[in-house]
């Protein structure tokens, strides 16, 4: 693992190295066990006792993030169609850093990507999706920024510098067998379709900016919550519409836009152009992670999107496409 890649840790994070700082931060929560539950690109997360998860950067570009995320869910709380974390624990650690962490009660519900989920199951999330997203994209942009939401300075959507990563990820996929030649190939002339028609993002909506399977909590068919806010800013709705190509059937978007268009207005060419790069870019990222970092139901995601929206675009015929399609 090289320090390029974007998940790669600048701290080593334990149970003995966060429980003093829970501690210090929290004294009430003194007996409690603290047990590692999870970890991504940007932080790891602990268990306090049965239902306090407490977030800590893994690297610098994640303390900025989370400070943004801590700003900003207070005011979604209780906002939006399925629930977003509440945070209740704020505090620094005590070394020279002093980096933030965040505690939030545990969301009920298994992350959509170690859900083990049919294509039938992800068509009956079409619909939660639309509409969660179609709330959130109609929040006032000037009230976003009021209470803490900044706007895209990683650039997730710019289409040329996306759109190099993406090629260079392709390759690698290509070099080392990740990805059936003819799915590099096709993915390759949709990246460069995208980059000859020059969509330029606009700054329109409050994002998630991070919106896909791990990221998406499910229990018993339903969508719970949506989890991980550290990427969330002002700009181009496009970044979280993107999930409806990554994670749904191609025959359950119907469901999904119109949900979604019931609150907020569908994505014009420009738009969805945007949403495929982005859709691509992001799978061809987690599939890296998902191969290097041995998490194979990543690998398994990545891999299923971009098979999927390689035989969309080369077959089209195969799929019925209507007006306004995010495909």
């Amino acid at each position: 693992m090289t320090p390029e890649h974007p998940w790669h840790a600048e701290r080593t994070l334990t149970e003995a190295v966060v429980t003093p700082w829970i501690l210090e931060a929290a004294p009430w929560l003194a007996g409690a066990d603290v047990r590692a539950f999870s970890s991504g690109w940007d932080n790891a997360a602990f268990l306090v006792g049965e239902d306090l998860v407490v977030r800590f950067p893994r690297r610098r570009l994640a303390v900025d993030l989370l400070e943004v995320e801590t700003r900003v869910l207070p005011h979604l709380v209780g906002r939006l169609s399925v629930r977003v974390p509440a945070p209740e624990l704020v505090g620094r650690s005590p070394d020279e850093q002093a980096w933030p962490f965040v505690g939030y009660r545990l969301l009920p519900g298994t992350t959509a990507c170690r859900a083990g989920l049919g294509e039938d199951e992800r068509a009956g999330l079409a619909a939660p999706q639309g509409h969660f997203l179609g709330g959130l994209h109609t929040i006032d942009v000037a009230e976003a920024r009021a209470f803490g939401a900044g706007g895209d300075v990683l650039g997730r959507v710019e289409p040329t510098e996306r759109g190099e990563r993406a090629l260079d990820a392709l390759a690698e996929a290509a070099t080392e067998g990740w990805l059936q030649a003819s799915a590099v190939s096709v993915l390759g002339r949709m990246i460069a379709s995208v980059l000859d028609a020059e969509p330029e993002p606009r700054a329109t909506a409050l994002c998630h900016g991070d919106l896909y399977a791990r990221h998406l909590l499910v229990e018993d068919g339903r969508l719970t919550g949506v989890i991980d806010w550290g990427d969330v800013h002002v700009g181009d709705p496009a970044v979280d519409l993107a999930v409806s190509l990554a994670f749904l059937p191609h025959a359950a978007r119907p469901a999904f836009e119109r949900a979604y268009a019931a609150r907020a207005p569908l994505p014009d060419q420009r738009g969805r152009l945007l949403a495929r790069l982005r859709a691509i870019g992001h799978s061809l990222t987690l599939l890296q992670y998902g191969q290097r970092g041995a998490e194979p139901e990543l690998a398994f995601e990545a891999r299923r999107t971009l098979h999927l929206l390689a035989q969309e675009f080369e077959d089209p015929e195969s799929c019925s496409r209507g007006p306004g399609r995010l495909s």
